[in-house]
């Protein structure tokens, strides 16, 4: 996992896809149109949505085996839960089709991150995230760009 602010980029993450995902990243603003936006074919795209915070025993942890995710908002605040994936239980198995698969929820997080506009998280297959959390008491209403990077050796 990674938490960055979206100027310091290129100091970490290198390579064709990473430089066409945050070139993307950076000409975001919050009157983005919402939907898919495909980047290069199935090995890049971005999902762009908005939607209302939710309380963590509302969510369960995910991962992903194909896809790296970069999530950043483009409005709003919402926090993200995130443990080793090797350290969780299934307990909801892998499915191929969407490239998800859920682990029992602990009771405390490893780490919590607070994401805001123009602060990214990049969560690898490795990584079991819990995204879409309050980071108040309420729910909040954010707009947030996910996009899905596929990875040679991407395994869960």
């Amino acid at each position: 996992m990674i938490l960055d602010q979206l100027d310091n980029r290129d100091s970490r993450l290198v390579g064709a896809l990473w430089d066409q995902a945050f070139d993307f990243l950076a000409g975001l603003d919050a009157d983005a149109a919402e939907g898919k936006v495909t980047l290069q074919g199935d090995d890049l795209f971005a999902m762009i949505e908005s939607y209302d915070t939710r309380a963590p025993e509302s969510a369960l942890p995910e991962a992903h085996r194909v896809y790296t995710d970069i999530q950043m908002l483009l409005a709003g605040r919402e926090q993200i839960a995130w443990w080793p994936a090797a350290d969780l239980a299934v307990s909801k198995p892998y499915v191929p089709e969407s490239d998800i698969l859920f682990y029992e929820r602990p009771a405390v997080a490893a780490a919590t991150l607070e994401l805001v506009p123009g602060r990214f998280a990049v969560f690898f297959p490795r990584d079991a995230h819990m995204p879409c959390l309050h980071a108040a008491s309420t729910p909040t209403p954010v707009k947030k760009v996910v996009i899905k990077m596929r990875l040679p050796a991407a395994t869960a």
